[in-house]
């Protein structure tokens, strides 16, 4: 767990995400949510974790007010997530 929470800290920092920006989380229970909600907090970056059961216009609302730098999304809930550049415009990137 260590290791994966220092590999998600070290490429928070490589892809230009800055101490108190946040990191929304469209995570399934599985070790991926521990190792991004950790490596978030040791990179200085605040997580945001969302119930990945809400529908779009919800997740809209919620990343709009979040100001999320970046989403992370469990492949799972990839099939169904479109990427959030047209309901996020300051989510730039997103995993």
């Amino acid at each position: 767990m260590a290791a994966g929470a220092a590999k998600v800290a070290g490429a928070l920092t490589h892809a230009g995400i800055r101490p108190e920006e946040r990191a929304a989380m469209l995570v399934l229970d599985q070790i991926e949510f521990p190792q991004i909600f950790w490596g978030a907090i040791k990179a200085g970056v605040v997580p945001v974790p969302l119930n990945t059961l809400l529908a779009t216009p919800v997740y809209d609302a919620i990343l709009r007010d979040s100001r999320a730098a970046i989403l992370f999304v469990s492949a799972p809930c990839g099939r169904w997530w479109p990427p959030p550049s047209p309901i996020t415009p300051g989510c730039a990137r997103w995993w």
